[in-house]
């Protein structure tokens, strides 16, 4: 079993719900006011995912350098610690009016990049993104 953190946000560029790293970056840049602990709390989760979390080394099913970057993440649902973090998150973006949803599946796709705890996958038609 596979799950993905997602906002209900629309991503311009995938067309595909955007991910909650995403939104949660778009929520520090925004002018909106953020309370002083959750905007702490933010950064120091997003923090701890660039010491912890390594970024996928491919997203696409090519292999050529400029193909497009289709393929999404998703957690194996044995990342304990990233999935904890991860609630942590949205429940700052709910906080804000940013609905969060978990999405969870056998079938993320064609698999193109993976390690302990993540892989990332271009989506199968059926699944859910």
């Amino acid at each position: 079993m596979y799950l993905r953190f997602v906002c209900s946000r629309i991503d311009e560029d995938s067309h595909r719900r955007l991910g909650v790293f995403q939104a949660a970056f778009q929520l520090l840049k925004s002018d909106q006011v953020i309370e002083a602990a959750d905007r702490a709390d933010l950064r120091a989760v997003l923090n701890w995912y660039e010491e912890h979390l390594d970024e996928p080394g491919r997203l696409s099913r090519s292999r050529k350098p400029n193909a497009a970057p289709n393929a999404i993440s998703w957690y194996r649902q044995t990342a304990h610690d990233h999935i904890q973090r991860m609630h942590r998150l949205c429940a700052v973006l709910e906080k804000y009016g940013i609905a969060t949803e978990i999405l969870r599946t056998d079938r993320p796709g064609m698999i193109v990049f993976e390690d302990d705890c993540q892989i990332a996958a271009v989506p199968f038609r059926d699944t859910p993104t």
